[in-house]
């Protein structure tokens, strides 16, 4: 059996999961698409809850938030099949053969990564910076992807064999938004667990606003410093995360103190741009490693 496994946070899932099983039946596949609710506001309670009358659907409404990374062990613990398909609740389904094609591969006792697709046209200005990163970023062919292939890891649209899920569960000291896919990637590669790339990619429906995009990588990078501070700062997981890599070659006397100089005094003009409809990666990147090394000093000086 193969789980297909959805934790629910404030999203409508309700398009996502019908065309799941929808494709479970059509194909008749030996499936299980459990849609665990990490306490959403009531109104998206309300919405979902018809989900729970799908074929093939086990839906459950969790009575209090334990965030992202508890939620998807509670998933990978109560799940039936032998692998597991992890997606976000924001996601789309765009190929009619998608559950077939990951079906076909859940004996595979590898991690698969299908990827993430972003729709064509910008949906409106304010998403500019969002939706620009995702097409340059992360909407990449899965024979890119292999090049390096744990860098690119994302719960967003992934299977993972259920016995090394249970092994090596996400990291709920991890709180808030991000890196607790990062925290297990890292852990897989240790293992030199296989990771192949296919294209078998999700759309991400649900993109924010360059004001919370900003917003989620300032929280995200400072969780992943201060992971990489409780994992006593190991070069192999800064070899993961490309961010982090690009980091240590600043964080170093004289360098690091001229470039968060230049950030500081730039910093509201970065801004200015990542919230226009014209958003610059290479400003993004400089403006993503100014806070990484202003988290960096911050941490230290606990």
């Amino acid at each position: 059996m193969l789980s297909v496994c959805i934790p629910v946070f404030n999203t409508d899932i309700r398009d996502l999961v019908s065309n799941l099983s929808k494709q479970a039946v059509d194909d008749n596949l030996d499936v299980e698409i459990r849609v665990y609710d990490d306490r959403s506001h009531l109104d998206y309670r309300k919405e979902n809850r018809i989900v729970a009358g799908f074929k093939h659907v086990i839906y459950n409404e969790l009575q209090r938030n334990i965030g992202r990374a508890a939620i998807r062990n509670k998933l990978a613990l109560e799940s039936e099949g032998t692998a597991i398909l992890f997606m976000d609740g924001d996601m789309q389904v765009i190929n009619s053969d998608y559950l077939q094609k990951y079906y076909n591969l859940h004996r595979n006792e590898s991690v698969i990564v299908g990827g993430i697709a972003y729709q064509k046209e910008l949906p409106g200005s304010s998403f500019a910076l969002r939706w620009k990163y995702g097409h340059l970023r992360e909407s990449i062919p899965a024979d890119q992807r292999q090049i390096y292939p744990y860098r690119s890891f994302m719960t967003g649209n992934v299977l993972i064999p259920k016995q090394l899920m249970i092994d090596n569960p996400f990291d709920e000291q991890i709180v808030g938004y991000g890196h607790e896919d990062t925290k297990f990637g890292y852990q897989i590669r240790k293992l030199r667990y296989p990771i192949i790339h296919i294209d078998n990619a999700l759309m991400h429906g649900g993109i924010e606003t360059s004001k919370e995009f900003l917003f989620k990588t300032k929280v995200g990078i400072e969780n992943l410093v201060a992971l990489w501070r409780r994992l006593d700062y190991p070069s192999d997981f800064a070899s993961t995360v490309r961010l982090l890599k690009t980091t240590q070659k600043f964080n170093k006397f004289g360098i690091r103190g001229l470039t968060l100089l230049c950030f500081n005094l730039m910093r509201n003009n970065i801004e200015k741009n990542l919230h226009s409809n014209d958003p610059k990666m290479r400003l993004f990147d400089f403006y993503k490693l100014g806070l990484t090394l202003q988290a960096l000093r911050e941490i230290k000086s606990v």
